[in-house]
């Protein structure tokens, strides 16, 4: 359990799996995929099923393997999830002291909460207006006041212990049966979980060229049709 592990998930072709990374002693590097073609001498390839039949199910399928990943890959101390589109540019044993004493470590979205995504995600079709309505009437239920920030999906550094996996595990059950967008449900997520102990970083991934870079897209953003 002293090992760590770097782990990405790319599914229906979502985008080219990096070989040109900085590689840390001490970390295993894993790409879940479904794309039998990915061939990678930087990566352990671990190949997936895909039985989905839609975009959504494509996407949701990227987030179980993101959010349940003690459960298909329970070997590992620590764990450092980046999104496909993300590039290693330095030593992350450095970003590793962000954890410290933590359980978990986002990225700073560029938004402050929850509530400014609502509108975004309407205006611009990344999700259908009625699941929007159901997520605002859960998080009245729940007392949910959006004052916990916002997070940034594509990295996250955690460790494995019974904290995080309750975390995941009501991560995934928002991506499942509501909304496949991160950013309606991470952070609600994390209100569910007060003994969850996180650091939310000052800076998004955008704005923090320190320890990684964003990649260009090889697909447009999924929009609703």
């Amino acid at each position: 359990m002293n090992k760590k592990c770097v782990y990405t998930v790319i599914t229906n072709n979502y985008c080219d799996l990096n070989d040109n990374n900085i590689k840390s002693n001490g970390w295993d590097y894993i790409c879940f995929t479904d794309n039998r073609n990915i061939k990678s001498k930087f990566w352990k390839i671990i190949y997936i099923d895909n039985n989905s039949k839609n975009e959504i199910d494509h996407i949701k399928l990227s987030k179980e393997y993101k959010t349940q990943v003690l459960k298909h890959l329970n070997k590992y101390g620590v764990y450092l999830y980046i999104d496909g589109r993300i590039k290693i540019i330095k030593d992350i044993n450095e970003y590793l002291k962000r954890l410290d004493n933590k359980d978990i470590v986002f990225m700073k979205h560029r938004q402050k909460s929850i509530k400014d995504q609502f509108n975004v995600i309407v205006e611009n079709k990344y999700d259908k207006k009625e699941i929007i309505e159901k997520i605002k009437e859960r998080h009245k239920e729940f007392g949910y006041e959006y004052n916990n920030g916002l997070i940034e999906g594509g990295v996250i550094l955690f460790k494995n212990n019974e904290r995080v996996k309750k975390f995941f595990d009501d991560w995934w059950f928002e991506i499942k049966n509501y909304s496949h967008r991160d950013q309606l449900s991470a952070n609600f997520a994390i209100f569910l979980n007060p003994e969850l102990k996180y650091l939310i970083t000052k800076n998004p991934i955008y704005d923090s060229p320190k320890y990684f870079s964003l990649l260009k897209r090889k697909k447009s953003r999924f929009k609703i049709k």
